[in-house]
């Protein structure tokens, strides 16, 4: 029994020194986590580079053919542009951009039309709209890519990003249909 009675006692006394110093032992153990925290901060942002390994070094070094050797993908590359310079192949079969109606279909006219070459006339608008784009002329491009909205049997969310950047454009910019045509880009996407 005498050695339960001194345990006991000290079990008392570590109880009241936590009671009474609660707060002192609560801010102490955060400012060490803290303190350790900017202190493993500090040296995994500090290191040196690890130097590289001998044996990989070589590989490396023929995989990239050296140091600045690789340059930029155009459309002129034997092996393709990059993504964003991809021209879309013009339709070969059905419309053409130079054969375009100049007045908007009507829904006898999309009603008699297939799928496909509903889609065909879209993609041509889309084309001229590109142009009109390119050429600075945002109120056509828009015009442009509203009719291909109108035609597609399926809408396609870059028809309408494509309009609101020629909202964007147009002096002064039209912020409200913009956001309505990134909203439903957002939605179909």
């Amino acid at each position: 029994m005498a050695s339960s009675e001194p345990s006991s006692t000290f079990i008392d006394r570590a109880q009241s020194f936590l009671s009474e110093n609660k707060r002192v032992i609560l801010i102490g153990t955060a400012a060490a986590i803290a303190v350790g925290g900017a202190a493993y901060y500090a040296a995994s942002t500090s290191r040196p580079r690890a130097q590289p390994d001998v044996e990989k070094a070589p590989r490396k070094d023929k995989k990239k053919g050296g140091k600045g050797s690789k340059k930029k993908k155009t459309v002129k590359d034997a092996d393709g542009p990059i993504l964003e310079e991809i021209v879309p192949p013009a339709p070969t079969v059905g419309v053409t951009v130079d054969d375009l109606p100049d007045r908007p279909l009507t829904t006898e006219e999309l009603a008699a039309m297939s799928s496909e070459e509903r889609t065909r006339l879209a993609k041509a608008f889309k084309e001229k709209g590109n142009s009109a784009y390119k050429e600075r002329q945002f109120t056509q491009a828009a015009v442009l890519y509203t009719r291909a909205i109108e035609v597609t049997p399926k809408p396609e969310p870059v028809y309408f990003s494509n309009r609101a950047a020629c909202y964007i454009g147009m002096q002064p910019p039209q912020y409200e249909l913009v956001i309505e045509d990134a909203d439903a880009a957002l939605k179909l996407d």
